[in-house]
């Protein structure tokens, strides 16, 4: 089950699946996340690596996290669908299996 590696920091995040865009635009996109949200940076991680380096689905991704960020949570890091090739490099290693 590939998962996004959370511990990436957000400014190489950016870098990595915007490579063309000003990071300080998409920071004020992700401005949209809750501040109050707890885990308000990781859920903006998960934004930036979901949308993979289309702002449109950024933009989509931050409003699914007003709604509840824990979806977007999931999306990026537990569940089990394939992403896309581009972001492959920004998988966890997989587990081995018991």
């Amino acid at each position: 089950m590939p998962e996004y590696d959370e511990t990436l920091p957000m400014a190489e995040a950016i870098r990595r699946v915007f490579p063309r865009a000003d990071p300080a635009g998409i920071e004020k996109l992700l401005a949209g996340v809750p501040p109050e949200e707890p885990l308000a940076e990781r859920v903006g991680l998960a934004c930036v690596l979901l949308s993979a380096g289309d702002l449109g689905q950024l933009r989509h991704y931050v409003r699914e996290a007003r709604l509840d960020a824990r979806d977007v949570l999931y999306w990026a890091f537990h569940y089990g669908d394939e992403a896309p090739a581009h972001l492959r490099g920004l998988l966890r290693a997989a587990r081995p299996r018991r």
